[in-house]
C-alpha cells in the first residue's frame, strides 16, 4: 500500500512545488498593492482581514481606527506591514462614515505615493477581495492534480488582477458578493458562513417601528462594489465604493474616471446577533439622510434606530425570524441558483503558512 501511494504523493508534491515557483514569479513581477480601511471596533474581523489580504499580495495596509474600544489597535500594530492611525470621526468634522472614508483615503493615497506603491484598494474590515484570476492548470506540473492551495492563491492574487490593466485605466471595480447569513454560520466563526449571493434575492423583513413587512429586493448591505485606484491618477475618493476626479473638496461630485471591472469581494454583512448590535448601534451617530438629502433607506436606518432599544433576546428572535437563513431555506436558494458555495476566505486563512511537502509521507 505504501509503495503504491508514494509515487502519487511525490507526483502531487512536485506539481505543488512548480505551482509555488510560478506563484513566486507572479509575486516578483506584479505591481505593488496597498489597502486602506477604516474600522470601529472590528476586532472580530481585523486580524483575519489583514492576514488574508497580505497573503493575496497586499504589501502595505493603512488602518485608521475610529474611536475603538476593543483590541483593534493591539491587533493592527502587531503586523509589520500595517501603518495604524487613530482618528475620531466627530472631531474630524465627518458627518457620516463615507465622509470619514474620504478623509482617511486621501491620507493613505498620499502615503502610497511617497512609498511608490502603484495601486490602492479602499475596503472595509468585513470585506475580503478576491481576484478570480483565470489559471491554466496545465501551465506547470501535471494538469490532472486536484485544485491546490497554491492554485487558490494564484486565483485570488491581487497584483495579478492588476498586472495587465491598460495604462489609461485609473480604477478597477470589484463586484459585490454578499455572504448569506445562516443560522448555522451564526453559531461559529465568521468564515463559517460559506454561501454567497451574486445578485439580490427578494425577501420579507419586518420593520418593528411600524409593524409593516417590507419586501426587500436588494442586498442587505450594498451592491456597489469596492475599487482599486491607480495612485498616479489625479483622484479622490467619491464614496466608500468609487473614486472621482480630484476636486480638492470634502464633498466632491462624481466625475467619472476610466475604469474596468475585475474580480469580486465578499461582504460579511451580518454574521451573528452581536455583530448586528455592534454594527448598527455604532452607526446611529450618522444622520438619517445622505449628503444629497435622500433618506437613508430600509433596513439600514430602521436597524440603526431599533438596535438602540432592543434587548438581547429580542434581537436573537428578530434575526432568526427575519434575517438568518435556515438549512431548508438555504437548500431552496441553492436549487434556484440564488446562492452558491464559496469558502475562499476560510481556505486562504487555513493554509496561508502550509508547507508544500508536509503530506508527503502522511497516512491516507
Amino acid at each position: 500500500m505504501i509503495m503504491r501511494i508514494l509515487p502519487l504523493k511525490i507526483k502531487n508534491a512536485w506539481y505543488e512545488l512548480q505551482q509555488w515557483r510560478s506563484l513566486a514569479g507572479e509575486r516578483r513581477n506584479g505591481p505593488t498593492v496597498a489597502l486602506v480601511t477604516v474600522a470601529r471596533n472590528e476586532e472580530r474581523f481585523l486580524k483575519e482581514f489583514l492576514q488574508y489580504h497580505h497573503c493575496l499580495g497586499v504589501s502595505k495596509a493603512y488602518v485608521y481606527l475610529d474611536r475603538c474600544t476593543d483590541r483593534c489597535h493591539e491587533i493592527a500594530t502587531a503586523f509589520p506591514f500595517v501603518e495604524c492611525q487613530l482618528v475620531d470621526a466627530k472631531e474630524s468634522g465627518c458627518v457620516n462614515v463615507s465622509a470619514l472614508h474620504r478623509f482617511c483615503s486621501q491620507d493613505a493615497l498620499s502615503r502610497c505615493r511617497q512609498a511608490g506603491i502603484e495601486w490602492l484598494l479602499m475596503i472595509d474590515a468585513d470585506e475580503f477581495a478576491f481576484a478570480d484570476n483565470v489559471i491554466d492548470k496545465t501551465d506547470v506540473g501535471h494538469g490532472e492534480a486536484k485544485p491546490s492551495v497554491v492554485e487558490l492563491n494564484r486565483r485570488g492574487y491581487l497584483p495579478t488582477l492588476l498586472k495587465n490593466v491598460p495604462d489609461d485605466i485609473e480604477m478597477v471595480k470589484m463586484k459585490t458578493r454578499e455572504v448569506v447569513p445562516t443560522q448555522k454560520g451564526a453559531a461559529g466563526l465568521f468564515w463559517e458562513h460559506r454561501y454567497v449571493q451574486k445578485t439580490p434575492v427578494s425577501r420579507q423583513i419586518l420593520d418593528p417601528r411600524t409593524g409593516e413587512i417590507v419586501i426587500l429586493d436588494k442586498f442587505i448591505g450594498h451592491r456597489l462594489g469596492k475599487s482599486f485606484v491607480r495612485t498616479s491618477a489625479d483622484v479622490q475618493l467619491y464614496n466608500s465604493h468609487s473614486w472621482t476626479r480630484n476636486q480638492d473638496v470634502s464633498n466632491p461630485q462624481l466625475l467619472p474616471i476610466p475604469q474596468t471591472h475585475r474580480g469580486f469581494h465578499l461582504h460579511y454583512v451580518i454574521c451573528d446577533a452581536e455583530h448586528w448590535k455592534s454594527k448598527y448601534r455604532q452607526l446611529a451617530w450618522e444622520p438619517s439622510r445622505w449628503a444629497n438629502n435622500a433618506l437613508v433607506p430600509f433596513p439600514k436606518q430602521c436597524w440603526k434606530e431599533i438596535s438602540q432599544t432592543m434587548d438581547d433576546d429580542a434581537v436573537e428572535d428578530y434575526l432568526n425570524q427575519w434575517l438568518f437563513v435556515d438549512e431548508g431555506q438555504l437548500r431552496h436558494m441553492i436549487s434556484n441558483n440564488e446562492a452558491e458555495f464559496c469558502n475562499v476566505v476560510e481556505q486562504v486563512l487555513m493554509h496561508r503558512s502550509e508547507v508544500v511537502l508536509k503530506n508527503l509521507f502522511s497516512r491516507t
